[in-house]
């Protein structure tokens, strides 16, 4: 990451990607850095999208706690829990998994073929 920040010529940059004296087209970088950018407002949309949308939902249901009776630290307890279940429970499974797989891979290894 020589040039983070910087701007890079055209000349430089086919110079550090194709370091042969070969001739390149420069319609070559401009291909290629046009579907690189594609890639990336794809991937970048998406993220946004999802965030956007689940942003939209998590209000929604805010509003329903709210118009339920629920006051806002019960609302912000109900929402702790459920992201501490949903970043935990994994863990705790696979915890239980290695618990329970450990002493039988163990036996598997003590057998010799």
């Amino acid at each position: 990451m020589q040039n983070k920040g910087n701007i890079v010529s055209r000349e430089k940059l086919m110079q550090q990607l194709w370091e042969t004296d070969s001739f390149v087209d420069e319609n070559t970088l401009t291909v290629n850095i046009n579907r690189l950018r594609k890639k990336l407002d794809v991937a970048g949309l998406m993220i946004y999208d999802k965030q956007i949308s689940e942003g939209y939902e998590d209000q929604s249901h805010f509003n329903i706690m709210q118009k339920v009776g629920m006051t806002e630290c019960e609302i912000k307890r109900n929402i702790n829990s459920q992201v501490l279940t949903v970043f935990f429970m994994p863990l705790i499974t696979a915890g239980f998994h290695l618990v329970f797989a450990f002493p039988l891979i163990q036996k598997m290894h003590s057998y010799s073929i």
